[in-house]
């Protein structure tokens, strides 16, 4: 399962804890560091916990262009 969501944990492990905001660090992680286009293929959804109490879903598309986004190579071969 590691192999499945190592390229969403690559910022995560760089800026540490930052409670919700790592959900959107992981999902830049994954764009950025996945070389596979993942244009259209599927929805992403995430889970967030806030307090341990609250819930909240979020669902998404990934578009086409969403490479162009990103600045030349990835950060990860940087660090």
């Amino acid at each position: 399962m590691l192999a499945q969501i190592n390229d969403s944990l690559i910022y995560n492990r760089i800026t540490g804890n930052s409670y919700t905001a790592a959900m959107y660090i992981g999902l830049v992680s994954l764009l950025d560091n996945n070389h596979a286009d993942l244009t259209g293929k599927t929805h992403r959804f995430f889970l967030v916990m806030v307090s341990g109490c609250v819930a909240e879903f979020y669902a998404g598309t990934i578009v086409s262009g969403y490479q162009t986004m990103f600045a030349s190579g990835s950060t990860s071969k940087k660090c």
